[in-house]
């Protein structure tokens, strides 16, 4: 299979399981507008069934929706998540996020063929860090690199350029267990809703859960990942979940005339048979210990980055 089919659809799905935090009772019978922590008004999120139409519909496959039946409730359904403050990207901020990109490559590098999304764990962690204090926000932000505030500032903007991108696509959710000891802090989900343009579900935590999440992604995937829950296990209370989906033409499409058959050298000197792609690039990388190309997509907004180590040199030297 050519490198043109394998690598211009990308996909990536991440889901945190929350256990970690306390969560407070916020629900008021007809829902109330929370000002959320920058001044913007906020988003009004109604439990169906007091002050507004009932939602009757779950989310379904193909953008559209199947009727519900399984208990799982959509907040957002009649809902416009409050628009908010958006701030440019900066150049501290690339930075911050592709040094934690490369942090969390090399913490999860372990010598074998490694895939990862940095954006969307950056995306899943930053939702979680909405219901943090103390502590736990401390050790977070830490760990990101980020303050709280300032990736909520960097993933509301990422969004907003993203919304009308027809080539690089990210969602986000949260769904909540229905359990009536069970209780979001309002606030929390407000948030949620209008920087992360997170949807917000209200679910039994059983089968049709299950169900209901892996349609979710479905849908949000374009169809690449099927699913990614088997079951609802005991304990669990709050899924978050971000999909990312690229779906990039190359500017200039390998050939098939360009692919012939060779030997490729594996981390432990292993000769491999494999089918290598040739083409002609016009960006060439060279650092101390690697060399590579930028290969571009349509359009130039977006480019894959090949580096090979150079000989002696392993990817953990590299990294």
């Amino acid at each position: 299979m050519s490198f043109q089919k394998h690598y211009k659809k990308m996909i990536a799905v991440l889901l945190i399981f929350s256990m970690l935090f306390a969560v407070s009772a916020c629900w008021s019978q007809g829902g109330t507008d929370v000002p959320s922590g920058n001044g913007d008004p906020g988003t009004k999120i109604t439990e169906p069934g007091k002050n507004e139409t009932p939602n009757t519909e779950v989310p379904g496959k193909h953008g559209n929706t199947e009727p519900a039946g399984s208990g799982t409730v959509d907040l957002m359904a009649n809902v416009i998540p409050a628009a908010s403050a958006l701030k440019p990207i900066s150049a501290e901020s690339s930075k911050k996020a592709a040094d934690f990109a490369l942090k969390l490559f090399k913490a999860c590098y372990n010598g074998e063929n490694t895939l990862v999304s940095p954006l969307s764990l950056i995306a899943a962690l930053g939702m979680t860090m909405e219901g943090a204090k103390g502590e736990t926000l401390a050790e977070m932000e830490k760990a990101l690199g980020f303050t709280s505030g300032e990736l909520t500032d960097y993933i509301a903007t990422l969004l907003d350029i993203l919304k009308n991108d027809e080539v690089l696509s990210m969602a986000n959710s949260i769904w909540f267990t229905s359990h009536e000891r069970f209780t979001v802090d309002e606030a929390f989900l407000k948030r949620n809703a209008a920087f992360y343009k997170a949807g917000i579900f209200k679910s039994p935590f059983d089968d049709t859960t299950v169900v209901d999440v892996n349609n979710w992604v479905r849908e949000k995937t374009h169809d690449m990942i099927d699913g990614i829950l088997d079951e609802c296990k005991p304990g669990n209370i709050m899924f978050l979940i971000n999909a990312l989906a690229f779906e990039g033409e190359w500017e200039e499409e390998f050939k098939e005339n360009r692919i012939s058959d060779g030997k490729f050298t594996t981390t432990d000197g292993q000769k491999v048979d494999v089918k290598f792609m040739s083409s002609e690039e016009d960006t060439y990388l060279v650092t101390e210990k690697a060399e590579g190309f930028i290969k571009y997509y349509k359009g130039r907004k977006y480019a894959f980055a090949a580096l090979l180590p150079n000989e002696g040199v392993s990817i953990s030297d590299v990294l």
